[in-house]
């Protein structure tokens, strides 16, 4: 299989589409010509905040297995998506067969990203530099106090910044990144704001352990970052929002996926690491960032 991880992946095999409504989607079901019999999927999807790069799944059915399929499942899908312009893009664990797969037809690692386990609270204390506000989104949250918008672009620019060399974003204004990110799942936000400056200095979501966000492991997830991803004299605010996330989970355990691109939260996150639970290699065919602007808020 390539493509994302196992759930992620077949979530992509939907119907077709390609509407102002709905995002560019193709899914084609192999069958043997003769009997008719399922071999696998190939899915291709645009994600509506990454349009730059077209997502793909492949999966054929072990039986049928290194036959050739998933090379012809992968030429189908260069053939179906031509005219786009796009290159297409690819999620495996290093090491497995999709990774193998994804290498031997044509897609180059463009970023790791490492799910792990994290313990903040064994190694961290409290920095003392910033107040932590907690803020409920997602359904069924419509009366509670609403982000800031100041918080809102800082968790959109940190995002666009780590994604602008490899899977660059579309624009996108405060209330598109609210209905994107804020609306639709129920999580804890977090914004770690200075108290000399009142400013905020780092954002972060936190996931209810039952909320299955990460597909390598249960527990209460983590995606945060210091507004500059990239400033590492910024880890203590990092280090606070871990800190106030980790009060959150039942064990004092939290479950992250953190890409080599934010600088900041990972070297906030490797002293607490308590295990790697997968190592993701994501992939694309295409081997040139295409422009197109940042996507900064302002």
């Amino acid at each position: 299989m390539t493509g994302y991880l196992h759930g992620v992946g077949r979530r992509m095999a939907k119907p077709d589409s390609g509407t102002a409504e709905e995002p560019y989607r193709r899914t084609r079901v192999l069958r043997d010509a003769a009997s008719g019999q399922f071999l696998g999927i190939a899915a291709a999807e645009v994600m509506p905040v990454h349009p730059q790069r077209i997502r793909t799944h492949i999966e054929i059915a072990e039986p049928f297995r290194r036959r050739g399929l998933g090379r012809a499942a992968v030429e189908h899908l260069r053939a179906l998506t031509a005219d786009d312009g796009r290159g297409l893009h690819s999620r495996g664990a290093r090491g497995s067969a999709a990774h193998r797969f994804a290498a031997a037809t044509g897609y180059r690692e463009v970023q790791r990203s490492r799910g792990m386990r994290i313990r903040p609270r064994e190694h961290y204390g409290s920095s003392g530099r910033f107040d932590v506000a907690e803020y409920r989104v997602g359904p069924g949250t419509e009366g509670s106090p609403a982000v800031p918008d100041e918080c809102v672009r800082a968790y959109w620019n940190a995002y666009e910044a780590t994604h602008a060399l490899w899977d660059p974003v579309r624009p996108s204004t405060v209330e598109e990144t609210r209905r994107n990110f804020f609306v639709s799942t129920p999580a804890l936000f977090l914004a770690a704001f200075d108290r000399v400056t009142g400013c905020a200095a780092g954002t972060a979501f936190v996931d209810p352990p039952d909320l299955g966000a990460f597909d390598f492991a249960d527990g209460t997830g983590f995606d945060g970052s210091s507004v500059d991803p990239f400033d590492l004299d910024a880890r203590e605010a990092v280090q606070d929002l871990l800190l106030a996330a980790a009060q959150h989970s039942p064990d004092g355990e939290l479950v992250a996926e953190v890409d080599d691109a934010y600088a900041t939260l990972l070297a906030a996150v490797e002293p607490i690491i308590v295990r790697v639970e997968a190592d993701l290699v994501i992939s694309a065919t295409d081997s040139r960032v295409r422009g197109g602007g940042t996507g900064h808020l302002h």
